[in-house]
């Protein structure tokens, strides 16, 4: 039967095959308790005043507003706590197990400190919640919540031949899709080349064409402004990388945009600015 750990082994091989570095369940994102720190400096000077002579360096949280039993996986710089929705679909019970998971994303947040940006809560549905309706709708308002960190939500499938594809499509979700890998060739990496045939088939897609349709889009900008498929796939290329940090992403991707040429009424680029 499909459960946390399944989800949590599905996310750690893939990152790995994908060379990132793995840690399971590190102890910063299962603590229970606040880093006091972290509270004075919402609080303010004087919140930290107070705090720093009381004594202990962290705050702890009642049992009771917390998740029962969380996993957790930093793969690369990505932070990820795994947990589970419960199998009742009354609202109010949901509302528990998210304000629950709300807490443990808020102390994993003040641990992480400038890493907390990049911290996904990953839940799981009951078994065969795949083709209920009801849970549907429940995990895309759980999803569009975005209040204190971005959420996605696994609903296994009825049967469990379904599991596999079913768990290929929800990490083609996250942060470890790739679907802009090609060989050397130009073509998509076979299911031997660290992808499985699903994720093969993926990079096959119109997604795998998002740079030529990217292109495509901005050729007749109003603006003038044209993003040749080179410079697109530079972006997504960038978009890619697991070894540069928000702040260092940020500024290349400018800097690719800002080398874009303009492109004048008569089609002369000015490639010198």
């Amino acid at each position: 039967m499909p459960n946390v750990d399944t989800l949590l082994t599905a996310l750690a091989e893939r990152a790995r095959q994908l060379g990132l570095t793995v840690e399971v369940d590190p102890s910063e994102l299962l603590e229970r308790r606040l880093l006091a720190e972290a509270i004075s400096e919402s609080l303010g000077s004087a919140a930290r005043t107070n705090t720093a002579s009381a004594g202990p360096a962290d705050t702890e949280i009642d049992g009771e507003n917390l998740p029962e039993r969380a996993r957790a996986l930093t793969m690369g710089h990505h932070s990820i706590l795994i947990g589970a929705l419960g199998e009742d679909v009354g609202q109010s019970v949901v509302h528990d197990h998210l304000r629950r998971w709300h807490n443990q994303a808020v102390i994993a947040r003040s641990w992480l400190g400038a890493r907390s940006d990049d911290l996904l809560l990953v839940l799981i549905g009951p078994p065969r919640s795949g083709e209920s309706d009801r849970w549907k709708r429940i995990a895309q308002e759980i999803e569009r919540n975005e209040r204190v960190c971005r959420k996605l939500i696994w609903l296994p499938p009825v049967e469990l031949a379904e599991q596999p594809a079913s768990l290929e499509m929800f990490l083609g979700r996250t942060c470890l899709a790739r679907p802009w890998v090609e060989t050397g060739d130009g073509q998509a990496p076979e299911a031997g080349d660290g992808q499985s045939p699903v994720a093969a088939q993926v990079a096959l897609d119109a997604l795998s064409d998002l740079a030529a349709d990217l292109a495509a889009e901005l050729e007749d900008d109003p603006d003038g402004r044209a993003l040749t498929e080179t410079k697109a796939r530079e972006w997504l290329d960038l978009l890619a990388r697991e070894d540069i940090d928000r702040e260092d992403m940020l500024e290349a991707l400018v800097r690719t945009l800002i080398a874009v040429p303009d492109v004048g009424p008569e089609n002369s680029p000015e490639t010198d600015q």
